[in-house]
């Protein structure tokens, strides 16, 4: 039990350290900018990439529907002296999105999507093959959806995946939804395990 702990925790940390070089690469080229420009996180739960983003930007919008998840959050933030850095709104990430296209597009810099799995996205994962849905197996809704919002806010953004989808659906996922744009995939291993995968959307010039 005390192993998995570790690992799980493990695993936060090196998807903290993997985002947030991306964010420094961004901000390094003259894409982001941590005093003007924003970051979206959504589906923030208690915040812990929310605080890490606000420590470096100004303007950070947390996104969740579990108002206890905010209150942690908003305590956290607190705690670590970035409260004034973080905006919190208690809403479904699909709907929050979809109305704000219009007020956010030109703001946002970048957008990190971590929406829940499931219970079961682990049991789609076996050594041979990886058949987890990202459309149909998200608890909270279609994730070719989610990405198709997000891309009409900003061409960057962050999607943080299970393990158990597969790169022809990763593929499939950005043919389908965002043709226009070029996508990276960084798969975190553990003791040579895959444990999680991140894809990182960009526009083609970058």
């Amino acid at each position: 039990m005390l192993v998995h702990i570790l690992i799980h925790i493990l695993i936060h940390i090196l998807i903290h350290i993997l985002i947030h070089v991306l964010i420094h690469i961004l901000i390094y080229i003259g894409i982001a900018n941590p005093h003007t420009g924003m970051i979206l996180d959504v589906f923030c739960g208690c915040g812990g990439n929310t605080i890490s983003f606000a420590k470096k930007y100004q303007n950070v919008v947390a996104v969740d529907i579990d108002v206890n998840k905010l209150k942690l959050l908003q305590h956290n933030a607190h705690v670590y002296n970035v409260d004034t850095n973080v905006q919190c709104i208690c809403d479904n990430a699909y709907v929050f999105l979809e109305k704000n296209i219009n007020r956010l597009m030109g703001r946002v810099d970048v957008i990190l999507l971590a929406p829940p799995w499931g219970d079961d996205y682990d049991a789609s994962f076996s050594k041979d093959v990886s058949t987890y849905d990202v459309q149909t197996s998200f608890p909270c809704g279609n994730g070719f959806t989610l990405l198709s919002l997000a891309v009409k806010i900003t061409q960057y953004v962050i999607y943080v995946l299970p393990r158990s989808v597969s790169m022809h659906h990763i593929t499939q996922m950005a043919h389908q939804v965002c043709p226009n744009l070029q996508y990276a995939v960084e798969s975190i291993y553990i003791n040579s395990k895959p444990k999680m995968t991140l894809v990182f959307f960009s526009p083609k010039h970058l």
